[in-house]
């Protein structure tokens, strides 16, 4: 997967190069579907720049907003958005020398949760991921000694190594049967990350994690270092 580094500075060395600030924005956009994934759109707005500055390597602030981005390892992004403030490239602009500040801002909603859960975990149903504030729910009728049990996990959300979201469980039950540990485990394995941000092609470190109601939002800073 080409890495979104390498995808900023072909686009910005457009316009280092002497075209139009529109050509480089379109570069991104172009870039950006062939290394996240497609989406419904991409939005991409170079600002407070001058033409210097952009001969020069330089761009004050990069803004993209995304809607429905479909990446290639399962996950859907609802909203993707992300601001990037004093992008510096290196003299001969073939990479990014510096940066100041680099954000993102994010929701995922429960139905592409569900989907993404039910692709992991085929052998116990139609798995449905329920998002509340302060709580997160996993749901799902599964077959057992020829009766349908009703799945019922309850929990909420960590984040692991800054990257990867995961579902930590507070309750667990199986209809009427006990449930021991070693079954717990395995489900968890399965169905753990439910998000993983790792797989984005630039470093990430998520720095807040909210479940709101039918929906995750996740913020936090591009270029992280691992």
């Amino acid at each position: 997967m080409r890495n979104l580094i390498l995808i900023l500075v072909a686009a910005l060395s457009l316009a280092a190069t002497g075209c139009f600030q529109g050509m480089a924005e379109d570069q991104v956009r172009k870039t950006l579907t062939r290394a996240l994934g497609p989406a419904e759109k991409y939005d991409v707005k170079i600002s407070n720049t001058s033409d210097g500055m952009l001969l020069n390597g330089e761009v004050k602030d990069l803004t993209i907003d995304a809607k429905r981005v479909r990446t290639k390892d399962g996950l859907v992004i609802q909203r993707f958005d992300v601001r990037m403030l004093g992008l510096k490239l290196s003299k001969d602009k073939k990479k990014i020398d510096s940066v100041e500040s680099a954000t993102f801002d994010l929701d995922i909603t429960q139905e592409d949760l569900s989907t993404l859960a039910r692709s992991k975990v085929r052998q116990i149903g139609d798995v449905q991921v329920l998002l509340a504030p302060g709580e997160v729910a996993l749901m799902a009728p599964a077959r057992a000694l020829g009766q349908t049990l009703d799945v019922s996990l309850r929990g909420s959300l960590n984040v692991e190594q800054g990257q990867r979201i995961s579902f930590i469980p507070s309750t667990f039950s199986l209809g009427p049967l006990k449930v021991d540990d070693v079954l717990l485990q395995n489900l968890l394995h399965r169905v753990n990350p439910v998000a993983d941000l790792s797989r984005l092609p630039v470093p990430v470190h998520i720095d807040l994690l909210a479940a709101r109601q039918g929906v995750l939002n996740v913020k936090g800073t591009l270029f992280a270092k691992p």
